[in-house]
């Protein structure tokens, strides 16, 4: 565990979408992507998923599960 957050902690951050208040932040650091929910300056949520090894020509993905199961939600 001690080695996913550093892996984390040391991934470069991007700016991500939130459904509501604060600001949504995501990284992709293989074998591991996640995102981070801020809110005043600091975390109120946060995970960290190892990803899978991709299919043979399947485009990679920086967007963590979790997010894109909400995006599709939305958009139905």
């Amino acid at each position: 565990m001690k080695e996913w957050l550093a892996a984390a902690r040391d991934a470069t951050w991007t700016k991500g979408q939130t459904d509501g208040v604060g600001l949504g932040l995501e990284f992709s650091r293989p074998p591991l992507s996640g995102s981070a929910l801020l809110y005043k300056e600091m975390v109120v949520h946060s995970d960290v998923f190892l990803k899978d090894e991709p299919d043979p020509g399947e485009a990679p993905s920086r967007r963590t599960p979790n997010l894109d199961i909400r995006r599709q939600q939305r958009s139905r």
